[in-house]
């Protein structure tokens, strides 16, 4: 085979990756936003993660769609996002994580700083989070209302 038959092979096959899976069905959404506090009080630059969970029936399919993510404004407001720019997460029940983000940043004055800013998130709602949320199809609201570990 020559290098350009090879390149052309090459080609059509990453081509046909992109496509994506004909028959992945992608599954309802539920618009969901709501406030983080942390003793009642508005828990801003935070990352909530909501991950579907599969239904635990045998015969239903595994694509249970993906994982939709905010990050909380200076009220603690959040509104997730589901893949790219598309509001929402899957109709079902969430596992929730939340977490302060660990990046880089400039702070007001456009000084970068490092690491988390404010009070620590509860453990709890970390990478080892139990915590589970339901979404409906339509408008949901769902607020967190964390205590500190004590």
């Amino acid at each position: 085979m020559s290098i350009q038959r090879g390149s052309v092979l090459v080609a059509l096959v990453l081509m046909a990756g992109c496509t994506g899976n004909p028959d992945l069905v992608e599954p309802e959404l539920g618009l969901v936003k709501g406030r983080v506090t942390l003793d009642g009080e508005p828990v801003a630059g935070v990352q909530v993660t909501f991950i579907p969970q599969g239904s635990g029936k045998p015969d239903s399919s595994s694509e249970v769609g993906a994982v939709s993510t905010a990050i909380t404004d200076a009220d603690g407001n959040y509104e997730l996002l589901y893949k790219d720019d598309v509001p929402g997460a899957a109709v079902g029940t969430h596992l929730i994580q939340i977490m302060r983000d660990e990046g880089v940043r400039p702070d007001e004055d456009g000084n970068v700083t490092a690491g988390p800013t404010g009070p620590p998130i509860p453990v709890q709602w970390g990478m080892a989070s139990q915590e589970t949320r339901e979404v409906a199809a339509g408008e949901n609201e769902i607020n967190f209302d964390l205590i500190s570990d004590q």
